[in-house]
């Protein structure tokens, strides 16, 4: 950690920051000014999105990156490339529309119909949900069959049909099927390689799949289980994986794939050949592929409200779906996480939020995901921020920057820069939006400090906990806890932990580290092979807990489950049986729930999520005295006794740096206050104006800019005359709040931009005794311009707290510490 810390603090940026650029055919201009904004936003990574583009692996295409690997080249950023033309991952930019039969997707249906009636040659017609298209133009398919016919009792009999003629999406790919998935190698990943191969593993670090989907059923409809699907996922592959494992009984089982109490087994059987099959033929296959020509492989799936054991819209097993790629990928769009969004509710972007899912869940499966599977090296991806909306401004992001981080996540795919014409309607925010959003510059500031944080956390390891059993296949099966009803009660007593699936205690693949406490989800059934590893993790030593419920049977093993032998313990009481079996952790004084916590390496990072500061002292499992490392700053201070938290602000610290020379900590409560929250002129611009600002105008604070200007979206000045008397050594600026990105000038000479409050500035070196001038620009989100004034959140403008002056007499040139680190 030392070496990469090093590098941080000599300003180097890792090229961790991979955001969407789209491209929709733009001039050259456009083209080559964009890449500049994005390099300028200290980002030194591009992921170039086709979706929008007219011409896909046509002149256009090759054109248009031809001019952007130029400005790439040259600025020594990194490219990834989005693996096709339409969303999601799988359309193979339409080769599939005229591809032989065998290679589109493939589809099992069910009908029951009474013992003795004739047997339908075909299923029921699809009918489109609320999601699609009725009227789209649909291949269609002439090889429907009977697979399967079998008797269910009481006079029904079921009849099984394989179909192509159904499904959002029949003419993409098949995820479970390798002669399929190669089609989108041949047609995208290797029309890049023939022209650009001296490029990969260089420029172009490799390609993004975005959301890949199994298909079956309906665009979604999240929440089913697997026997309420109208129809499942099928393959040749999957078939005959399905005919060796259930031999004679294959028409008898294939049925019972919808029978919630008798199908358990065959659900088992089918969903591990079918998500074994997905890993072996799509991830796999294409993730060898791009390592085979030296590039990498990155991307996600749709795990929302759970759906990542499910298939559908996403891949039916979160560690599976994406093991073949070489990170672990997640995404968080359109107000999935926000501040004191633990609880469940609707969302008018996105529809019912499992909001314990996305804020306990969702980024620890990319964590775990990362530190399980060898060839991902720790790395964790996000896209972050897409389709919030213009009132998604830099206070947010930085909110959901640190959720991220925090959870183990190291890299960020911002979504988006669009060179569209202002305003790009397509699921804004916009960070450049040709100049006219406000808070570009901002964005940037935030931006090198993820990459910073990133770079920190990448290469070594998580400290964890616990180990809870990711529970794929007990969804599959019947009824189950869900994982989050585990994780609220650890993580709000920082206590970490990862979700390990059932192949990591099987698999040499996987690395397994020891955990202190394994935790088993209540389900109402559970594995032959999880069951022996459980019983033979407890016979050597280890604590192996059930939470909520002991399983009713084993399937696949010797009937009834018996576990009586093995601690029960209930979620509302879990967080203290854990607590007093792990001492190797974070520890607070006093407790706060809100508080999140990393350990990584030698360094602890820790995030306020709650509403109001947190001040304590902090223990750590760790030797030696901690240095605070300001990552927003980019330098090392001493480490206070006590901790104060803002919210939506982080505290790192490393061990391990005795001896550096590091900043003093400042001791606001040894200064002299005074309020300086009148005598000031306020002017305004639009941010494709500035910095030509309109006349100024009397204005004392907290401004009501809002209510005096409803529709203003822009820059916010104030500016203002103070004095500093001859006895001062030390001069503080706060703003205790303003909407929302801040920079501060004296004397015309700039102070930094922060972004969340309260924002304090230590402006000692750019004072002069007497009088002095201070200047505050205030970057507003455009959302007032774009809702014409009636905004949909509370997006406030201008400084909207007191600005406050601190300073301290004493010695000139006192220093105040030894151990100050100038840049490393």
């Amino acid at each position: 950690m030392k070496k990469r810390l090093e590098a941080i603090l000599s300003g180097v940026l890792e090229p961790n920051i991979l955001p969407f650029f789209w491209l929709h055919g733009e001039d050259e201009g456009t083209l080559r000014t964009y890449m500049a904004a994005i390099y300028e936003a200290n980002i030194r990574s591009v992921c170039l999105e086709s979706r929008p583009h007219p011409d896909f692996l046509g002149p256009g295409w090759w054109r248009d990156l031809d001019i952007l690997l130029d400005e790439a080249r040259r600025r020594g950023m990194k490219v990834w490339l989005l693996d096709d033309s339409h969303f999601p991952t799988g359309y193979a930019a339409g080769a599939l529309e005229r591809a032989e039969p065998e290679l589109c997707r493939q589809f099992l249906t069910r009908t029951v119909i009474p013992t003795g009636a004739p047997i339908p040659a075909h299923p029921a017609p699809w009918e489109p949900g609320r999601y699609e298209d009725a009227d789209a133009p649909r291949r269609i398919f002439q090889d429907d069959r009977i697979i399967a016919a079998a008797d269910l009792g009481g006079g029904q009999t079921a009849v099984c049909h394989l179909t192509r003629n159904r499904g959002p999406h029949p003419s993409y790919i098949n995820m479970a099927d390798a002669a399929s998935v190669r089609v989108l190698i041949d047609t995208v990943y290797e029309a890049h390689y023939r022209r650009y191969a001296g490029d990969f593993g260089t420029t172009i670090a490799g390609f993004f799949s975005d959301e890949p989907e199994l298909g079956n059923d309906h665009l979604y409809e999240y929440g089913k289980r697997l026997w309420e699907n109208d129809d499942l996922a099928w393959s040749r592959e999957v078939e005959e994986i399905l005919r060796r494992r259930w031999g004679a009984d294959f028409e008898r089982n294939l049925p019972l794939l919808w029978e919630p109490e008798t199908g358990v087994r065959q659900r088992l059987d089918y969903m591990d050949a079918l998500t074994s099959c997905v890993r072996r033929c799509f991830s796999q296959q294409i993730g060898n592929w791009c390592r085979d020509h030296g590039v990498e492989y990155i991307g996600h799936m749709i795990e929302d409200n759970g759906q990542h054991t499910r298939t559908g819209s996403s891949l039916g097993h979160y560690f599976r779906g994406l093991w073949g790629q070489d990170m672990a990928g997640i995404d968080c769009i359109g107000g999935q996480v926000y501040p004191q969004g633990e609880a469940a509710g609707w969302n008018e972007q996105i529809g019912w939020r499992d909001g314990e899912f996305y804020h306990y869940v969702l980024g620890k499966l990319a964590a775990s995901l990362a530190r399980l599977d060898p060839k991902k090296r720790g790395r964790a991806i996000c896209e972050i921020f897409g389709n919030y909306g213009w009132g998604e401004g830099v206070r947010l992001e930085k909110y959901l920057v640190d959720h991220f981080l925090v959870r183990g996540v190291n890299r960020f795919v911002p979504h988006a820069f669009s060179p569209k014409s202002f305003p790009d309607p397509d699921c804004p925010p916009h960070f450049y939006a040709h100049g006219h959003n406000p808070q570009y510059r901002h964005f940037g500031a935030l931006m090198a400090y993820a990459s910073r944080l990133g770079s920190l956390f990448d290469g070594g390891k998580r400290k964890v906990q616990a180990a809870i059993l990711y529970n794929a296949e007990a969804e599959w099966m019947g009824g189950c806890l869900e994982l989050s009803k585990v994780a609220v009660p650890l993580y709000d007593h920082q206590i970490d932990y990862d979700f390990v699936p059932e192949d990591a205690f099987f698999s040499e693949e996987y690395f397994l580290p020891e955990y202190t406490l394994y935790l088993i989800p209540g389900a109402q059934y559970i594995t032959d092979r999880i069951a022996r590893a459980i019983k033979s993790l407890r016979a050597g030593g280890k604590r192996v807990w059930f939470v909520g419920r002991r399983p009713e049977r084993v399937i696949d093993g010797n009937g009834p489950a018996d576990f009586s032998d093995f601690p029960l313990v209930m979620p509302e009481e879990l967080a203290e049986q854990a607590v007093s079996v792990i001492e190797d952790r974070v520890r607070l004084f006093p407790d706060n729930d809100r508080i999140r916590v990393l350990q990584y390496d030698n360094a602890v990072f820790l995030v306020n999520e709650g509403t109001e500061p947190y001040t304590g002292r902090i223990q750590f499992p760790l030797k030696g005295k901690p240095v605070v490392y300001n990552a927003w700053e980019n330098t090392l201070e001493e480490a206070p006794e006590r901790f104060t938290i803002y919210p939506c602000q982080s505290l790192c610290l490393l061990f391990g740096l005795e001896g550096c020379v590091v900043r003093p900590n400042t001791d606001i409560s040894a200064y002299t206050k005074t309020d300086c929250s009148d005598h000031w002129r306020r002017s305004v611009c639009e941010s494709i104006a500035y910095p030509c600002f309109g006349a100024a105008r009397e204005a004392a604070l907290p401004d009501c800019l809002a209510v005096e200007m409803p529709a203003f979206s822009g820059f916010v000045r104030y500016e203002r005359g103070i004095e500093v008397p001859t006895d001062v050594t030390s001069v503080l600026v706060e703003i205790t709040d303003a909407y929302e990105g801040v920079e501060l000038f004296v004397n015309g000479r700039p102070a930094g931009i922060q972004i969340v409050p309260p924002f304090l500035y230590d402006i000692t070196t750019l004072v002069t005794e007497g009088s002095n001038h201070l200047r505050i620009e205030v970057a507003t989100t455009l959302e007032r311009a774009m809702t014409a004034g009636q905004p949909n959140g509370r997006c406030l403008s201008g400084i909207t707290g007191a600005v406050r002056l601190y300073m301290k007499a004493g010695l000139h040139g006192a220093e105040g510490s030894t151990q100050k680190n100038e840049g490393g």
